[in-house]
């Protein structure tokens, strides 16, 4: 579970009253989002073993969630490394014997691994490298008409249906990615009356079936950031929701062999690769035939990379709800009821936002090092393939898997253990380079 999860869980349990009286388990309790959300669940009468690596860290949290707790309510402070399975059992033990516990209510993982530079300076670049794309690609695209508004709704979901077939086939034809002809398609149909009051409180769609759903408000110019794009160009929605985004990667993780493997769920992976999608579809010419469609798509990604420091900053009080959704009303830009939408999401889900960046980095990274130790060997749709097979799981282990490469797992035991320092020192470039 990421952080935004684990905070999104609370909220929901929260809304359940399901907190007094329980006791709940927290890793990566010594500081940040774990410390907060250790003290709002003593503050709501929940009781709560925390555990960091960090032994004076978790200490100190435990007493300030303890000072700010209602009657009855225990916390207690513990230290653990939870990538240590002995350390692990222990802290069971620990737990259950301080709270007169035979079992635990709620669980939050949010013990994490640091290090590596600023991603929030790495986000800002991203936004310039983007900006600076868009640019050259309106450039390119003058004298080009302007992408239209669907007339109605049927003629979008048409426009939909062909184009999510016209996708598989070209992920195929072009060597890409396989398509399991026994991977159900992903549909578009008009938002139903009893959805659109839940309109404003996320995505409405759904990917537990054999098709996939999404569900579209009638086209407007007045439509939000994400809408008024997809009734001009269904593709970019498609690539990233659809296939070969989110429904088709989920299809083909619930169709895994191995069991965990098909219920285990990582957003940083799972956004990453939806966002992936989107540039490398755009890259191997998707939409070509549409060239102001890659408008959108760079649109898209200046928001993505404006979501880590919206992300962070709201975190760290920085930035007000309000001044987030300026912040994004101007940067991105989009318009304000989005902005707003999206502010109050990331404030309620800390980490979430910045997912989708840092997945894509992550996934980039995996390609390159694949490239690299394969050479020639190396096959893109080998890769595509195993990557959207085990698409759950975090990038980090899919490239120890299938690279045999483990210095992530290893420098983050040296930083645990205090070897390295916990930011990475820019690496020296060799001269020639370029």
């Amino acid at each position: 579970m990421t952080q935004g999860d684990a905070q999104a869980a609370a909220t929901e349990n929260e809304a359940h009253g399901s907190f007094s009286g329980k006791l709940a388990v927290l890793t990566g309790g010594g500081s940040g989002m774990g410390r907060e959300l250790v003290c709002q669940l003593a503050a709501r009468g929940c009781s709560v073993a925390a555990c960091d690596w960090h032994t004076d860290a978790v200490a100190q949290t435990a007493a300030i969630a303890q000072a700010g707790a209602g009657p009855g309510v225990l916390v207690t402070s513990h230290t653990c490394d939870v990538s240590d399975e002995a350390q692990v059992l222990r802290f069971r033990d620990e737990l259950l014997e301080a709270h007169s516990a035979r079992h635990v209510d709620l669980v939050f993982s949010n013990a994490g691994i640091g290090g590596a530079g600023s991603f929030v300076n790495d986000g800002r670049e991203e936004w310039e490298r983007t900006v600076a794309f868009e640019q050259y690609e309106q450039h390119r695209d003058q004298g080009l008409p302007e992408l239209s508004i669907a007339a109605n709704i049927d003629e979008e979901i048409h426009a939909a249906t062909q184009d999510e077939l016209a996708i598989r086939k070209f992920l195929e034809d072009r060597g890409i990615l396989s398509v399991p002809p026994d991977v159900g398609h992903y549909t578009t149909r008009p938002a139903p009356g009893y959805l659109e009051a839940l309109s404003e409180f996320g995505e409405i769609d759904s990917f537990l079936g054999h098709t996939g759903v999404r569900y579209l408000h009638n086209p407007s110019p007045d439509l939000g950031f994400f809408e008024l794009a997809t009734t001009k160009d269904p593709r970019p929605l498609t690539v990233h929701e659809g296939v070969p985004g989110h429904f088709f990667q989920l299809t083909l993780s619930r169709m895994h062999q191995d069991p965990i493997r098909r219920h285990f769920y990582d957003s940083g992976s799972i956004e990453g690769l939806g966002f992936y999608a989107e540039e490398m579809m755009m890259q191997a010419g998707l939409f070509d035939d549409r060239p102001r469609a890659r408008e959108l798509i760079y649109s898209w990604m200046r928001l993505r990379a404006l979501r880590v420091e919206v992300d962070v900053k709201l975190a760290l009080g920085e930035f007000t709800i309000p001044q987030a959704a300026d912040y994004l009303q101007h940067y991105v830009p989009m318009d304000p009821h989005t902005a707003m939408g999206e502010a109050a999401a990331f404030a309620a889900t800390p980490g979430q936002a910045i997912a989708y960046q840092i997945g894509k980095a992550q996934i980039l990274r995996f390609l390159a090092d694949a490239k690299l130790k394969q050479g020639s060997a190396f096959d893109l749709r080998a890769f595509h393939d195993y990557l959207w097979k085990n698409g759950n799981v975090p990038i980090a282990l899919l490239r120890w898997e299938y690279l045999g490469l483990d210095d992530d797992w290893r420098d983050a035991q040296k930083r645990r253990a205090g070897a390295i320092p916990s930011v990475a020192e820019p690496k020296p470039v060799a001269k020639g380079a370029n």
